[in-house]
């Protein structure tokens, strides 16, 4: 995937916490691990009254940080997040595809 439509992805501060946070949580791990909902929501959730509204925006986000990095290994779930250790997120030399 080009660079340019890695850019659009990411437009979002929500997506790029987000994007900030899983990276950095799964260059960690070193087996699957879930993440339960309550950890995401105190983080990234304090304008929501209903949890059911955070979640689904969220997944929203969520979406389009897996656009970005096809490569992250995660899956949502009713309890969370199942994380995955996945390959290192490098991007190549500036102006290749």
């Amino acid at each position: 995937m080009c660079s340019v439509a890695r850019d659009r992805a990411l437009r979002s501060p929500s997506a790029l916490d987000i994007y900030v946070r899983l990276t950095w949580r799964l260059s960690r791990l070193r087996r699957p691990v879930t993440t339960l909902w309550a950890s995401p929501a105190l983080q990234f959730g304090s304008g929501y009254a209903n949890p059911r509204h955070f979640k689904s925006r969220f997944l929203g986000y969520l979406q389009s940080v897996v656009d970005y990095y096809p490569e992250m290994r995660l899956e949502s779930t009713g309890a969370g997040l199942l994380l995955k250790p996945p390959p290192t997120h490098v991007e190549g030399q500036p102006g290749h595809c």
